[in-house]
């Protein structure tokens, strides 16, 4: 009801679920939303409480990011940094890159290089009931097979293995990029158990390239709606 009025009164509603309206409100409607909101509070004895944004970019309504005047900084899915423990924590150096784009101003190319945590960039995989995951490579003229763990760590490198999930009816060769301009597997480099390196050998094309696409999911299609510097 709050956001049918508030879009009746020539505000835009910009994403709204079952405990929050995000709302861009131009200087001139703010009386509008004070009046509307209290009217609302009245009616139904609930209390509304603000946030205010400096920034908001967002993919839709469960991804997105923002800066608040306070200087808070609100993440949520793909762009999370820092997730709770039950969650995937692959490629954050993709999400902290993009959040210092959007934030900072900072090159996503710059962010993911200038990185020393070999950590941030490694991916997470659980292989279900019915599969199993094996590295391959070809190693002095014949192909080396390293079966892996049930669950696996692992980054995307350079040089090193192709990595396949097997079950009874097909073998998936994963990585595998057909959507791009010159189509590409990338090789990955298990890490299940830590090792120090002077050169990680970190194929650092393919987390600038995640980290252009969820840049691209915002600006690109829906910079209009979604990207606003208040």
């Amino acid at each position: 009801m709050l956001a049918e009025d508030i879009a009746l009164n020539g505000m835009k509603v910009i994403q709204i679920n079952t405990d929050g309206i995000l709302v861009d409100c131009p200087k001139d409607k703010r009386a509008t939303l004070d009046s509307l909101c209290n009217q609302w509070m009245e009616f139904t004895q609930l209390k509304l409480d603000y946030d205010f944004f400096e920034i908001v970019a967002q993919r839709d309504v469960n991804n997105y990011l923002g800066k608040m005047t306070n200087g808070k900084i609100k993440l949520k899915g793909a762009y999370e940094i820092l997730k709770d423990y039950h969650k995937n924590h692959s490629m954050q150096i993709v999400s902290q890159a993009v959040v210092d784009y959007f934030i900072k101003g900072i090159p996503v190319e710059k962010t993911i290089r200038e990185c020393k945590d070999i950590y941030k960039f490694c991916l997470g995989v659980k292989s279900p009931s019915n599969a199993s995951f094996e590295a391959r490579r070809a190693y002095k003229g014949e192909i080396e097979i390293v079966k892996l763990n049930k669950t696996n760590r692992y980054y995307i490198s350079n040089n090193g293995y192709y990595l396949y999930k097997i079950n009874n009816s097909s073998t998936e060769k994963l990585h595998n990029y057909t959507d791009t301009k010159h189509p590409v597997t990338f090789k990955i480099t298990p890490f299940n158990k830590y090792f120090e390196s002077e050169d990680y050998d970190i194929c650092y094309g393919f987390y600038i390239y995640e980290a252009n696409k969820l840049i691209s999911a915002i600006e690109t299609t829906q910079l209009s709606l979604f990207y606003y510097e208040l």
